[in-house]
């Protein structure tokens, strides 16, 4: 009277399921596609505009670890391996991705 239907049947259907692209997290994408990005120099010129932005992204930097940075790259990534324990290539990479974010001033992104 019932036919008996095995569960795992079409079970090769979802087997594709797990074929899924490896991303990576930390993935460089320019934002301005066809357009340079701010470098460390005109990273201290653009410092006062910024600064809320590296707060935001770094919520374990306070206010006076902004201030003492006063726009220097270097400061700025000694502070990072304070607070967060980064090695230095690490905190010098995760600076780089925060510039990317920045059109470059003196062009306006434009290459």
């Amino acid at each position: 009277m019932f036919e008996e239907v095995d569960e795992f049947e079409e079970a090769d259907e979802f087997e594709e399921a797990d074929e899924f692209e490896e991303v990576d997290e930390f993935e460089e994408v320019d934002e301005f596609e066809g357009s340079t990005t701010m470098n460390r120099d005109q990273f201290s010129g653009q410092w006062k505009q910024i600064k809320g932005e590296a707060q935001r992204m770094w919520g374990k930097l306070t206010n006076d670890d902004l201030d003492q940075v006063e726009g220097n790259a270097t400061k700025l990534i000694g502070r990072l391996q304070e607070r967060y324990g980064y090695a230095k290539e690490e905190a010098e990479a995760e600076f780089d991705r925060f510039l990317t974010r920045y059109p470059d001033p003196a062009t306006g992104g434009v290459r």
